[in-house]
């Protein structure tokens, strides 16, 4: 599931076809052709539809090779067809081409970042996500902070994905991630009753489901709670045939065995 996997988020990027930039009339309709090609491309891509994306991208490269959100979106696409190369490559220009004094730059650096994470390279990902997180016109950093904090548990390095899921939250406290893998970050380190809280405020803003169950359960357990067996009839009443159940089955046998 979503909370035990890195979570990728791809911020799309949305055109704005009315251009802040003055152009000169000699380029001007090449500019309207890479604008009005971007901006189809990116309802094909909403669609799902990339082959009509990367032929429109294609086209708007053709007439302006510098419009920024067209790299952007053309490594997007490479990306989800799993072509890294090409996908490093358009990530790399548009990295050039950006301003840090535009409302895009953290999302160009926000979505290199996702990349290059899920590519496994974590310290140069890193490094994108705070440029992002760390942009003073980047309208969403928690959502870089919240990326940087699952890039760095897949290291792992817990203290900086903490310090990083911290942040997120400090920006916006309704993060339910980031509450899930605080709550299992001081599970592991064994800090009980500051998992729980973390917990607590999960379960409020999502629904219950079985991988919650299973972490209640083992923190009452640790916490020589009385609602052990309560949580644990839940657990199977409710999602019997779940991996929570099964792994709780075979945890609860391997400590009567101990």
């Amino acid at each position: 599931m979503l909370r035990s996997a890195f979570y990728v988020v791809l911020s799309i990027i949305f055109i704005n076809l009315i251009s802040c930039v003055a152009v000169s009339e000699k380029n001007i309709s090449h500019e309207k052709v890479a604008e009005a090609n971007v901006s189809l491309a990116a309802e094909y891509f909403r669609q799902n539809r990339l082959a009509n994306a990367l032929a429109n991208l294609k086209k708007a490269l053709k007439a302006n090779p510098d419009h920024v959100e067209g790299n952007v979106m053309i490594a997007l696409v490479y990306s989800k067809l799993q072509d890294p190369e090409q996908t490093r490559k358009y990530f790399e220009i548009a990295e050039e081409l950006v301003d840090e004094e535009t409302t895009i730059y953290g999302n160009v650096h926000n979505n290199f970042g996702t990349f290059l994470c899920a590519e496994n390279n974590i310290i140069e990902a890193n490094e994108h996500f705070m440029l992002a997180a760390e942009n003073k016109l980047y309208s969403t950093p928690q959502v870089a902070y919240e990326n940087s904090g699952h890039c760095w548990l897949k290291r792992p390095d817990l203290e900086r994905a903490k310090a990083n899921f911290k942040k997120a939250l400090k920006i916006d406290q309704r993060l339910s991630r980031s509450l899930w893998q605080l709550s299992s970050i001081a599970f592991q380190e064994s800090d009980y009753t500051l998992s729980r809280q973390y917990l607590e405020k999960y379960e409020k803003l999502t629904v219950l489901d079985p991988d919650v169950l299973l972490l209640k359960i083992r923190i009452e357990k640790a916490l020589n709670g009385d609602r052990v067996q309560e949580l644990v009839k839940e657990l199977n009443e409710k999602f019997p045939n779940s991996d929570a159940a099964k792994k709780w089955a075979e945890e609860r046998w391997v400590m009567e065995e101990l």
